[in-house]
């Protein structure tokens, strides 16, 4: 995968993308394997954190697609991933 970015930051921005949507699926499983009602204040922590952590790489995504407009389809992509992500979090 770090072969197909060019630019750190939308390497990055795909990393935290994937890890984010990985820990999601896995505290929903554990939510809905477990009774305990601590895992539902930590998922739940964790989506805030994760939504507010998404929302700025996007923003500075954007930025950084505007200043180097060159290699637009390589900030797109990574744009997609990052904005896709956002509503999935949200909707675990």
């Amino acid at each position: 995968m770090k072969n197909s970015f060019k630019h750190p930051i939308n390497y990055t921005a795909a990393l935290m993308a994937i890890t984010s949507f990985g820990i999601s699926c896995f505290c929903l499983l554990i939510l809905k394997n477990s009774s305990d009602t601590g895992f539902f204040a930590i998922g739940y922590f964790y989506i805030l954190l994760s939504t507010l952590g998404n929302m700025l790489l996007l923003l500075s995504l954007i930025v950084n697609a505007i200043r180097q407009f060159k290699d637009y389809k390589e900030h797109i992509k990574a744009l997609l991933l990052v904005a896709i992500n956002i509503p999935l979090v949200l909707l675990y």
